[in-house]
């Protein structure tokens, strides 16, 4: 066996197959360590598109119902009501699709056992800390708009076509 091996190696070349196993292992190996890092940086880029996401459409929505907001701030809102009636503008969508998306991976988080490593497909924390971390991108993201309506004159609001 060591002989047909020695020559099949002279005949390739000088290539020994364990050579090029090592480099294919060191080749995975590295791959593999840079996954971690690489999805990191996907959900990174995901959380920042959601926030910015809902800050656009909520900015839009107060702009577009600035003539309510200045209704409601000559009747007497103070401001703390015009940023929770935004906050709550935002966050019925955004806690509805936290309910619908926690079910679902629950309900898929079986088919996806295979591709986890170190954590299991339930796994408690990851189903609290990724949902509440969402939220509070949603809650900074719905903040600012609802700052914006709180901040307006009625005059300049009334005004306003």
């Amino acid at each position: 066996m060591r002989r047909l091996r020695a020559a099949l190696v002279r005949l390739a070349g000088g290539f020994s197959r364990t050579r090029r196993e090592r480099e294919w292992t060191a080749e995975f190996q590295s791959h593999y360590r840079r996954q971690p890092a690489r999805r990191h940086e996907r959900g990174s880029v995901a959380l920042v598109l959601a926030g910015v996401g809902i800050y656009g459409v909520l900015a839009y929505s107060v702009t577009a119902r600035t003539r309510e907001f200045g209704v409601r701030a000559a009747l007497g809102a103070d401001s703390g009501r015009v940023i929770a009636l935004v906050l709550k503008t935002g966050a019925r969508p955004v806690i509805g699709g936290l309910l619908v998306g926690n079910a679902g991976a629950l309900a898929l988080a079986g088919l996806l056992k295979s591709l986890l490593f170190g954590i299991g497909p339930r796994d408690p924390l990851t189903f609290i800390v990724v949902p509440s971390l969402l939220a509070a991108v949603a809650l900074i993201a719905a903040y600012l708009p609802a700052r914006r309506a709180a901040r307006l004159e009625p005059m300049d609001a009334l005004r306003a076509e």
